[in-house]
């Protein structure tokens, strides 16, 4: 694949910047900005535009640079939707778009 040594996007584990308190009842993806803090040992990924992120809104997808996977809601263990004591989202793994 044109000479690269590693051709496809690294997976890395990111925390939510909200809780995700529905699952759909097939894995989805949703678009975030990763934020790195030297305070955090994990990187914070802030879902933009949660209310709607249909494909056919690309706009949103502009400034991205993750996508998070979602389980589907019968693959989750319940554990998944307990919450925090920050205030922050579950742990997931992220597709890395751009750094």
């Amino acid at each position: 694949m044109m000479g690269y040594i590693q051709p496809h996007h690294p997976i890395i584990r990111v925390q939510l910047n909200q809780p995700i308190e529905y699952l759909d009842p097939r894995p989805e993806y949703i678009r975030v900005i990763i934020e790195w803090s030297t305070k955090s040992s994990i990187p914070i990924a802030r879902i933009v535009s949660p209310d709607n992120q249909c494909s056919s809104r690309l706009l949103s997808a502009r400034r991205c640079t993750g996508l998070v996977r979602l389980p589907s809601k019968t693959d989750v263990n319940p554990s998944f939707f307990n919450t925090n004591q920050d205030g922050l989202g579950q742990q997931v793994d992220c597709l890395l778009l751009s750094l």
